[in-house]
């Protein structure tokens, strides 16, 4: 029959009623995607993706569970593999304890011996790198069981000056010539032997690939913004795939020129120090060999 005007506002109620449920349904998945959304980009991926009754929303949220897991599973092979690698570098610092201190034992004892000045010089040398040696190796275990020093206020200059005996002392040892220009002023927070490391890394693999008799440059100097250090050397220089990869852990290259020469460790941990002080590590090469700046 027909319908009356109470009849009628009571279905434009009804219809208006499945509309709102219909449409806050909608809405309500819509937060839900957003959500999961928001997890899977802050990596949160502790969740189960719910269906919502719907079949676009279903396809999407099984699409978004399909991504939770593949990163879940990527994010968590990652994370086991940086694990090992830390115990790895770990087992290898304190495995060098007992060597270091052998050696820098016995060169002191030598030092209490009647010795011609050249063989004093050299054994000296020998327990001045040996005590650096231990001093690196502390600081690798304590940066795998997550210690770190405090920044404190520094004269680069000072700073700098240290870092040139370092230098010096490694040039000598391979026959190598180095020129330092030391222009640094004032004074900045670092974390001044972590710094020292990571940029004596950079001059020991310049002089590793410097050949005997040749030269290593050394400046330090003030620039617009800031301050930077710039090493030379008239070795090898680095390959395309060394540049693009210097800053890699225990990346070792094959071709001319591997990045410390060794284990792959040397020029991760400069650049490790110098991110940790925002500063920028780049490596390329002049028309005698190698050439890193490091620009803070």
């Amino acid at each position: 029959g027909d319908l009356g005007l109470d009849d009628g506002l009571g279905l434009a109620d009804a219809l208006q009623g499945e509309r709102d449920v219909l449409v806050g349904g909608a809405v309500g998945q819509e937060l839900v995607v957003l959500e999961h959304r928001a997890d899977l980009a802050a990596q949160e991926l502790d969740f189960t993706v719910p269906h919502a009754g719907i079949r676009e929303y279903d396809e999407a949220l099984d699409a978004m569970e399909e991504m939770r897991e593949a990163l879940y599973q990527a994010l968590t092979s990652q994370w086991a593999a940086q694990q090992q690698r830390e115990a790895e570098i770990a087992a290898l610092a304190h495995d060098l304890k007992t060597p270091l201190t052998l050696a820098g034992g016995n060169a002191e004892l030598l030092l209490e011996e009647e010795l011609p000045q050249d063989y004093e010089r050299l054994i000296r040398k020998i327990s001045e790198a040996t005590v650096r040696a231990k001093e690196y190796v502390a600081s690798l275990l304590e940066t795998s069981s997550g210690k770190e020093e405090t920044f404190t206020k520094m004269q680069l200059g000072e700073w700098f000056e240290k870092l040139r005996e370092n230098a010096l002392a490694a040039a000598e040892a391979k026959g190598v010539n180095l020129i330092t220009d030391n222009r640094l002023e004032g004074s900045w927070r670092i974390q001044p032997e972590r710094l020292q490391r990571g940029i004596f890394n950079i001059v020991l693999n310049a002089v590793e690939y410097t050949p005997k008799g040749k030269t290593v440059y050394l400046e330090g100097k003030m620039t617009d913004n800031g301050w930077q250090v710039c090493v030379k050397d008239e070795g090898t220089g680095f390959d395309e795939e060394a540049v693009r990869h210097a800053a890699e852990r225990l990346w070792r290259g094959e071709k001319s020129r591997r990045t410390d020469g060794h284990h792959g460790l040397g020029l991760w941990s400069a650049a490790q120090a110098i991110l940790a002080h925002k500063g920028e590590l780049v490596l390329g090469n002049w028309e005698e060999g190698g050439e890193v700046f490091v620009r803070f």
